[in-house]
């Protein structure tokens, strides 16, 4: 059964005014259960206050990377995103469910050139 594991935030970097990524630290236990396909999201798990708030991102780094990072942009009145883009420090730790989702493209490792 998937579960939530908590992850240490290694990064938060800001890539534009309104958004940030949000790199993990995944310990080499959990590295086979956190390796991920183009398409695939996490869902993040918080406790804001009295409120147990759920969010799923996209995953934004490369299965090729060896890494895991997601991208929250600010919502207006949004809990999750406004924790994250004005809250959340490296260091932090929040629960992540291992990556999911169905939304894939195979990739080809050979190289092409196309002409239009």
């Amino acid at each position: 059964m998937t579960q939530f594991h908590p992850l240490t935030i290694k990064e938060i970097r800001r890539e534009t005014p309104e958004c940030v990524s949000i790199l993990f630290d995944i310990p080499e236990n959990l590295k086979e259960e956190y390796r991920f396909e183009a398409g695939q999201n996490v869902t993040i798990k918080l406790h804001l206050g009295s409120d147990e708030v759920r969010r799923s991102y996209s995953i934004c780094s490369s299965p090729h990377e060896d890494e895991l990072r997601v991208a929250v942009k600010l919502l207006e009145g949004g809990k999750f995103s406004s924790h994250a883009n004005e809250s959340l420090k490296e260091g932090d730790s929040v629960h992540v469910l291992p990556p999911t989702g169905k939304f894939k493209t195979k990739v080809k490792d050979t190289a092409a050139n196309y002409l239009a």
